[in-house]
């Protein structure tokens, strides 16, 4: 939770952007997409070798 909160306060300064509840949620599933995404090429990779 804490890390998460840092992250975000550390996203707001890079890109000076206040979020909404809205944003956050759709921020959120982004990330999580990107992160499936992410581990389902690497276990592909995983396989391939």
């Amino acid at each position: 939770y804490l890390r998460g909160e840092v992250r975000l306060n550390e996203v707001k300064g890079v890109h000076g952007t206040i979020f909404t509840d809205k944003n956050i949620a759709s921020c959120a599933d982004k990330i999580a997409s990107a992160l499936t995404e992410a581990q389902r090429r690497a276990s592909a990779a995983k396989t391939a070798s």
